[in-house]
């Protein structure tokens, strides 16, 4: 491989790295605008996590016995009042 393949393969790799880093933060970026807006997206957000911590358990060949308030699993006692009184 010559020094002019290895340094373009380099300056490739940098520029994936920066994409990606870039688009992350404009994801962290989103999330916390939508957060502020709305406080019934965390609520969404964790219930999204329970689903998928349910199908991951579910598709398990193992036994697996946890609490429920340990996998997020605990949706009855969210507020899921989407208007909550203040």
């Amino acid at each position: 491989m010559s020094w002019g393949s290895t340094n373009s393969a380099m300056i490739h790799q940098e520029r994936v790295t920066r994409a990606s880093t870039m688009g992350e933060a404009k994801s962290a970026q989103l999330i916390g605008q939508a957060i502020a807006n709305n406080q019934a997206f965390i609520t969404l957000r964790k219930i999204e996590a329970a689903r998928e911590i349910a199908q991951t358990i579910a598709h398990s060949a193992n036994k697996v016995y946890l609490s429920s308030d340990d996998l997020l699993l605990n949706l009855q006692e969210m507020n899921l009042d989407v208007n909550p009184k203040k």
